[in-house]
């Protein structure tokens, strides 16, 4: 059905239909871009994915991104059919481990997902088709990080719990830093 237990975490649109991540239902709800109308949902305990939060869609490779509250993982879906392909990370401080996902984008091409992480507070870089890791930032010393038109600037100042992250056209990165 389409009531929500407590709130919804997360929205994005995919075409006619706008998806909510339904953390404390472990679902995602699909609803009708015009009419509001309840289309489905997807249990995503189906494939162990239980508090799922954050979305994001990947336009140029059609799939779905989902994090779950404290998977520590990304998921990976078919934004056709909204199967599971798979999922990529695992919780650690390596490159590529991932801990406490608070946002997730693509870049406008579509090749690389960029990540960040509340508990290991940074910002990391993947390949958007199957996590490899390419690049990390989060460091207290002054770099650039240049990757194919994405440039992260940063000065002094370590990355303190960073949440929400968004691209922008010109692939700027903009973080929301606690």
């Amino acid at each position: 059905n389409d009531e929500f237990a407590y709130r919804p975490y997360c929205v994005i649109v995919i075409n006619n239909e706008f998806i909510v991540s339904d953390c404390e239902n472990n679902r995602l709800q699909f609803f009708d871009i015009e009419t509001f109308d309840f289309v489905k949902s997807i249990d995503t305990r189906v494939f162990n994915l239980y508090n799922p939060t954050h979305l994001c869609f990947n336009s140029s490779l059609n799939l779905l991104y989902v994090t779950g509250r404290n998977s520590h993982k990304i998921y990976v879906l078919d934004a056709k059919d909204n199967s599971y392909i798979h999922s990529f990370g695992e919780f650690g401080v390596g490159n590529g481990d991932l801990e406490f996902i608070r946002g997730i984008c693509v870049s406008d091409d579509g090749r690389f997902i960029v990540v960040s992480e509340w508990q290991n507070n940074r910002i990391q870089i993947l390949h958007a088709v199957d996590g490899t890791f390419i690049v990390s930032y989060g460091s207290q010393e002054y770099r650039n990080v240049y990757l194919d038109n994405i440039v992260i600037t940063h000065g002094s100042n370590q990355l303190s719990f960073p949440n929400g992250i968004c691209l922008t056209n010109k692939n700027d990165l903009l973080v929301c830093n606690s």
